[in-house]
């Protein structure tokens, strides 16, 4: 079991793992899971298998930093539709041409 599991608050949370380069001189790519994954231009990657995660950390010790990270789904992260309707108008009111209330 990984130190950083948590059953209680994170189960139904997916979870991706970020591997940040921690060298000095920066790597290119690393080499794990039979892929070879290539750092962003800031010095990271992303990887969604714990079990590589788990293979980065074991292979690479202390020249990567590998940490869970939450992947809230689409409904976590505030991508809603809204639609807001305005009312045409109250049959009790008159309007103008430009739908001003006319006192």
């Amino acid at each position: 079991m990984a130190l950083d599991y948590n059953p209680d608050k994170e189960r139904h949370v997916d979870h991706k793992y970020i591997v940040i380069n921690a060298t000095k001189t920066p790597k290119k790519y690393i080499e794990a899971g039979g892929k070879k994954l290539k750092f962003s231009k800031e010095g990271f990657l992303s990887v969604k298998d714990p079990a590589i995660a788990n293979e980065i950390r074991q292979e690479y010790g202390r020249d990567v930093t590998v940490s869970r990270v939450r992947n809230p789904g689409q409904h976590e992260r505030g991508i809603h539709n809204y639609f807001f309707a305005m009312p045409k108008g109250l049959p009790w009111k008159k309007y103008d041409e430009l739908g001003r209330v006319k006192e």
